[in-house]
C-alpha cells in the first residue's frame, strides 16, 4: 500500500480525515524514543522505514507471501487498523487526548534522536560489510518489479 492509502485506511478506522505527512527520519526517531519504544524496535523500524520510503513494499505488489507462508489470506489493512483503534482508545477526541498529543509532541521535540548505528553496535546486532537496501539492489528490483507485457 502507498502511504496515502495507509493514511486513508487509518482515517476510516478513526472516523476522521488522516493525511500522510513525510517527516524527517530524525524526528520520527526522537518521537519513538520519547514514547518509550525499545532501542531494538527503533533500530529495526529505522531500516524498515528506509526501505518503505523507497516504495520497496509497493514494487510488484500485491504479493501472496502471507498466504504462502501462513496458509491464510491476510486481513485487509483497514480491518487491522479498526482493531488497533478500538483497542487503543484513539478514536475519541477529548480534552485529555488533545493534552496527551501536545505532551507527546513536546516530549518528542525535546528528546535527543537515537542513532540506529550506535544502537546496533550496543546490541551487538549482526552487520553487513556492504549493505544495500532492497529497492537499491538491481537483482532485487528485477525480481519484484512487474514486467510489462509488450
Amino acid at each position: 500500500m502507498a502511504p496515502e492509502e495507509i493514511a486513508d485506511a487509518i482515517g476510516k478506522a478513526l472516523g476522521r480525515k488522516v493525511t500522510y505527512q513525510d517527516v524527517p527520519m530524525k524526528l520520527f526517531l526522537k518521537v519513538a524514543k520519547s514514547l518509550g519504544i525499545s532501542e531494538f524496535v527503533i533500530e529495526e523500524l529505522y531500516y524498515f522505514l528506509m526501505v518503505s520510503q523507497r516504495n520497496a513494499f509497493g514494487l510488484g505488489a500485491p504479493a501472496d507471501a502471507v498466504l504462502e507462508v501462513g496458509g491464510v489470506a491476510p486481513e485487509p489493512f483497514e480491518q487491522t487498523a479498526r482493531r488497533y483503534v478500538a483497542a487503543s482508545g484513539f478514536s475519541s477526541r477529548t480534552v485529555r487526548s488533545h493534552l496527551t498529543a501536545v505532551h507527546n509532541l513536546i516530549a518528542g521535540l525535546l528528546t535527543l534522536a537515537p542513532a540506529p548505528v550506535s544502537i546496533a553496535r550496543r546490541l551487538q546486532s549482526p552487520t553487513l560489510n556492504h549493505p544495500v537496501l532492497a529497492a537499491e539492489s538491481a537483482p532485487w528490483r528485477a525480481s519484484h518489479v512487474l514486467q510489462s507485457s509488450a
